[in-house]
């Protein structure tokens, strides 16, 4: 595989109910925590949050839900604790707001430069305060940036092509989904952990 361009960030959502104690990624310990569904990117991802923290899945009662699922074991009274990576705002999130007093756990600044400089993969990143009901306050959290890849097979002046007229047309983009606006040049090689395709780096 051979990277075109990082995308946009999605977020690290550590969602749980206020008033329950859970304030830091180590308050998980003996909680009922969703970790993403079998074979998930959720599932890669809290993996390497808990491989940070020193912690195991035997640490917690873990539930290997999709986003739907976890928002709907809170509503069930079933969860403490639910991981979901994906843009925000996030629809279920949000439906589960409207009813549920819900918070979002915050990573502080030690655990997030020792998460980053064990997988690159991820950058330090934030939701905004008011992101969803409630959530008052910003919140700190790890990101994962959405990328366009390709084989790295593909000839060099194709993967030229490709690029110089993703980038050349990104307002069009920008037209149709408001996360679009958060794919730049200047962004281009944020998080990207596998080499860049030549035909996408001479662009």
């Amino acid at each position: 595989l051979r990277v075109v361009a990082s995308l946009y960030p999605e977020h690290v959502q550590c969602i749980t109910l206020k008033g329950n104690g859970v304030e830091d990624i180590m308050d998980i310990r003996g909680k009922r925590v969703s970790v993403g569904a079998p074979g998930s990117g959720v599932l890669g991802d809290v993996t390497a949050l808990l491989k940070v923290a020193e912690m195991k899945f035997g640490d917690m009662e873990p539930d290997f839900l999709d986003f739907n699922n976890t928002t709907q074991r809170f509503k069930d009274g079933q969860l403490d604790v639910g991981f979901v990576v994906a843009g925000y705002p996030t629809s279920s999130i949000m439906d589960l707001a409207t009813t549920h007093d819900i918070d979002l756990v915050s990573f502080n600044d030690d655990f997030m430069s020792r998460l980053v400089a064990q997988y690159p993969f991820f950058v330090k990143d934030r939701i905004p305060a008011g992101t969803y009901t409630g959530v008052d306050k910003d919140v700190q959290t790890p990101a994962v940036l959405a990328m366009l890849i390709c084989d790295s097979q593909l000839p060099d002046d194709v993967v030229y092509k490709f690029t110089k007229t993703f980038w050349e047309n990104i307002e069009e983009l920008y037209k149709v989904h408001a996360k679009a606006k958060e794919i730049t040049l200047a962004t281009a090689l944020d998080g990207v952990s596998v080499p860049v395709h030549p035909g996408a780096a001479q662009y």
